[in-house]
């Protein structure tokens, strides 16, 4: 799906004197790339990061946008470099992968991406190198305090599934995080694997004898995230979520970083690229601060009675 933010001077257009218009100033271009539409929350923090820093998307800036599949996400990225953008922002593993395959010399930004060092995308984090940068998040600690809330809000759990996409690129660091944390805490863990938002419902109306659910922090979840919620409604089983705004939407509990904050900062280090920053003097940005948010109406739905341990660690309970 493409879909691009154009300058919002057709109203006056007509007036400008041809001379004008051949002197006017080539505005700079940013590719925003993904797996999947970004919910909206995740683009309107982008946005301000390039604000504060001077960019208004349509005005100062203009922001070029390929959407599509997993699949898709290399032939977008050349079609970004055809382009000539200034910028491309990769959102998620798959999308910066995309991205760096596609070009060694436009500069790329993260963001939210898991463990970029571990998928080839940067050298470390203190020192990308290259003409990557960006956000990340880290798989292993995050996977294991999931795991270990899940467990705590149904302590008799021996059973748990992960849905994951297989074909994103962080999905088997994922995997392997949550096996090393179910492992340490005793719990069985079986991977069922989903191509597309139509396997949600069949894959969760399939189980039987599970304790728990996980899924994937990865774009066919984030940007289908209603739908999934819907299909983990109808197990009335106790799910735990990536991010607040599955939490918001209806999901039971919800662990990790703030994810529109981190592609706030993206915006920031977008801005700073447009300046002439190089991606190899920025360093790789993690959150320092991490969001539990429990909804106690869904909750009574599944019935489900909360600890007062997690209540009392909660950063807000959704009634």
């Amino acid at each position: 799906m493409h879909r691009r933010d154009f300058i919002s001077v057709c109203g006056g257009l007509a007036a400008w004197p041809h001379g004008a218009l051949a002197q006017a100033p080539r505005l700079p271009v940013v590719g925003f790339l993904r797996a999947g539409e970004p919910p909206k929350a995740f683009v309107e923090a982008f946005r301000d990061g390039l604000r504060k820093h001077g960019y208004v998307a349509g005005q100062s800036v203009i922001i070029e946008s390929r959407f599509g599949n997993t699949d898709e996400l290399p032939q977008l990225a050349e079609e970004l470099v055809r382009l000539n953008v200034d910028v491309i922002l990769a959102s998620a593993s798959s999308a910066a992968v995309a991205a760096k395959n596609a070009t060694s010399s436009i500069p790329i930004v993260m963001a939210a991406v898991y463990s970029p060092v571990e998928v080839g995308l940067v050298s470390s984090l203190g020192r990308p190198g290259g003409n990557v940068t960006g956000t990340a998040i880290t798989a292993g600690d995050i996977a294991s305090k999931r795991l270990q809330l899940l467990r705590e809000l149904a302590p008799t759990i021996k059973r748990v599934i992960m849905l994951s996409h297989v074909n994103h690129a962080s999905s088997a660091l994922q995997l392997e995080a949550v096996q090393v944390a179910a492992h340490s805490l005793g719990v069985q863990i079986d991977i069922v694997p989903v191509q597309s938002a139509n396997d949600f419902r069949p894959a969760l109306q399939s189980l039987h004898d599970v304790g728990g659910i996980l899924h994937g922090d990865t774009p066919l979840f984030n940007s289908n995230r209603i739908r999934f919620l819907e299909a983990v409604a109808t197990t009335r089983i106790p799910a735990i979520h990536p991010y607040k705004g599955y939490a918001d939407d209806g999901g039971l509990i919800s662990y990790g970083p703030n994810v529109p904050e981190l592609f706030r900062q993206s915006g920031v280090y977008v801005a700073r690229v447009l300046k002439g920053a190089l991606p190899a003097d920025l360093p790789v940005e993690q959150p320092t601060r991490f969001e539990l948010v429990v909804n106690l109406k869904t909750a009574l739905a599944f019935g489900i009675t909360v600890p007062p341990s997690i209540f009392a660690r909660a950063d807000e309970v959704i009634e």
